[in-house]
């Protein structure tokens, strides 16, 4: 994401010091800022705390002016219609696991079928990515956690981000699919008896948070 980098810029931090204050690993930094991958609600909001801004601020489109005016954000939507706009994604994943679990019981020596599926996943990761975080932040503040005063509020930071994140990832129809995803990866490249390739399917499953 461009607009972490440009805020760690703008505090004049290097990329250690931002991984150390946010508490996340300087890989995963680099990562964020490269867009190699997106990150979950928990590392966004630990990127938020350590620069002192609301996670609004990391989007542009969705910023607010302060002090926080709830109305002022734009497209909020109600969980239903957050539901709607994404459920053609997440029924798409489902359809696609769907005949991949078909052919588990019959995958035993056939590693070509795991390369594949994850070749698959590779091409569309860039996209699976940007879906689900935009999901996410939908979802959230249609809960209402993208605020000032969000309802965990009285809760021990800790304890608030962890409420927030188990919430949100509740209501989101891509994290169930893409869960099921990986789950479907793993299992396809276990039958295989192949333990490199469950090895590989399986870092790439928790690299992007979905084991």
């Amino acid at each position: 994401m461009e607009s972490v980098r440009r805020i760690r810029k703008e505090h004049g931090w290097s990329q250690e010091k931002t991984a150390d204050e946010a508490g996340i690993n300087k890989v995963t930094l680099v990562h964020i800022e490269t867009g190699k991958t997106s990150p979950n609600v928990e590392t966004l909001q630990k990127l938020a705390n350590a620069f002192g801004v609301e996670v609004a601020d990391f989007f542009p489109k969705a910023q607010a002016p302060l002090p926080f005016d709830e109305s002022a954000v734009p497209q909020r939507l109600s969980l239903d219609e957050v539901k709607d706009r994404f459920a053609p994604l997440a029924e798409g994943l489902n359809r696609y696991c769907e005949r991949w679990e078909e052919k588990i019981p019959i995958l035993k020596g056939s590693p070509e079928e795991v390369i594949d599926f994850i070749l698959d996943l590779q091409d569309f990761r860039g996209i699976l990515d940007n879906a689900y975080v935009d999901e996410l932040y939908a979802v959230a503040t249609a809960l209402g956690f993208v605020s000032v005063e969000h309802p965990y509020g009285a809760l021990p930071e800790d304890m608030a981000t962890g409420f927030m994140r188990a919430e949100t990832e509740q209501h989101s129809l891509v994290h169930a699919a893409l869960q099921r995803l990986y789950r479907v990866g793993f299992e396809l490249a276990e039958s295989t008896g192949d333990e490199e390739l469950a090895g590989q399917m399986q870092h790439l499953a928790h690299a992007e948070g979905a084991a």
